[in-house]
């Protein structure tokens, strides 16, 4: 899965089925941001996912062919999404690293 991190986008392999549903929701919540779709709600508010519920967020996953597990920090800068969107390291089109 394409994951956006504090450390930058990383292709992380996700054992846990937890971890993949939150990066699901994660990526709908950035998607609504950049979508200019009301980004920082307060947990619990009504209309979708957002942001602001991911603040301190960390998944478990394998860097590319690394055989270590490691936890990563979900991003969830405004600026910083939006500017990895506009410079085309950020796109989402899908979050799943194409194989082929």
């Amino acid at each position: 899965m394409r994951v956006a991190t504090r450390e930058g986008v990383r292709i992380v392999t996700v054992p846990a089925v937890r971890d993949r549903s939150d990066v699901g929701t994660y990526d709908n919540a950035v998607k609504n941001m950049l979508g200019g779709v009301n980004p920082m709600r307060r947990y619990g508010q009504e209309a979708g996912v957002n942001l602001a519920s991911f603040d301190g967020a960390t998944i478990q996953g394998f860097i590319g062919a690394s055989d270590e597990l490691q936890t990563l920090s979900l991003l969830t800068d405004e600026k910083e999404l939006t500017a990895r969107y506009y410079t085309g390291e950020l796109r989402y089109e899908q979050i799943y690293a194409q194989t082929s």
